[in-house]
């Protein structure tokens, strides 16, 4: 039997707690509860149904119950006290005990995401989609290819505005690297225009391979209109770093390989 849990009898019929006790005695002073049969009614209610299903205890049930006359008694008013806290401390567990299984079916939801998505992965399921994504190297490179320059001068976040040209002979715009074995000989910024530091940064951040230290000195020398010095030192196949005017904060998502999770997605036969 469910701690503080009762029957209604009666006319009406459904589900009560004993924590709805007080103010169901408050809107009718016969309103009694019956610990002993977890009955509860109006005192007539309860007092038939107990003659018709418990006749020899009807005396004793009635003396121990729950209503605003018997709780004047000081035994009466303790039990009621005392089935009250443990009614309390019953729900407060059975919160916990939901919230704990609410948890566990998640971490189970986040392992079979990812295993699910690790299966796509070696069936080349997900690959096969961010292939088709041209990186601002590839775009360079179908720049030179066609003849033309990278004017990075306008060039936003994630290398977006940035345009294609043919660069001409007597053409006020500068080169980002003299060498021209360096892709980026190929890429290009207008000194005239104010924010052209800006539009080189981005694109530096995108292009990769630099840190911000690099990134820094290489606008710092854009914006002054001095010759500018590229120099890399970071390989491209490592994480970009941030943009210089940018603060980047990382939030790596960290994933608890729990066994009983395990132990439950193996029941599971996941």
């Amino acid at each position: 039997m469910t701690v503080g849990k009762y029957t209604r009898v009666g006319s009406s019929k459904g589900p009560l707690t004993i924590g709805g006790a007080e103010k169901k005695m408050e809107e009718d002073s016969s309103f009694t509860y019956v610990p002993q049969f977890s009955v509860a009614g109006t005192l007539s209610e309860v007092e038939t149904w107990l003659k018709e299903n418990h006749p020899s205890d009807v005396t004793k049930a009635l003396q121990g119950s729950y209503n605003l006359k018997n709780l004047k008694k000081v035994g009466v008013r303790k039990a009621f006290a005392k089935e009250l806290d443990s009614w309390q401390e019953f729900r407060q567990e059975e919160q916990k005990r939901r919230q704990d299984e609410r948890q566990i079916n998640l971490m189970i939801l986040v392992q079979l995401l990812k295993r699910y998505n690790d299966q796509r992965r070696s069936d080349g399921l997900i690959g096969e989609k961010k292939a088709g994504r041209k990186t601002l190297r590839d775009k360079l490179s179908e720049v030179i290819a066609s003849g033309k320059v990278m004017d990075v001068t306008g060039c936003q976040e994630k290398g977006k505005s940035i345009t294609r040209v043919v660069l001409k002979n007597n053409s006020i715009k500068k080169r980002l690297v003299t060498d021209s074995s360096d892709p980026l000989h190929h890429v290009v910024y207008n000194p005239r225009v104010a924010t052209a530091s800006d539009g080189v940064a981005h694109f530096l951040t995108e292009y990769g391979g630099f840190t911000d230290t690099q990134i820094s000195t290489i606008v710092e020398s854009v914006s002054s209109n001095a010759e500018v010095s590229v120099k890399r030192t970071v390989t491209p196949s490592k994480a970009r770093p941030s943009s210089p005017l940018t603060k980047r904060f990382s939030s790596p998502l960290r994933r608890n390989e729990e066994s009983s999770v395990d132990d439950l997605l193996d029941d599971l036969n996941v």
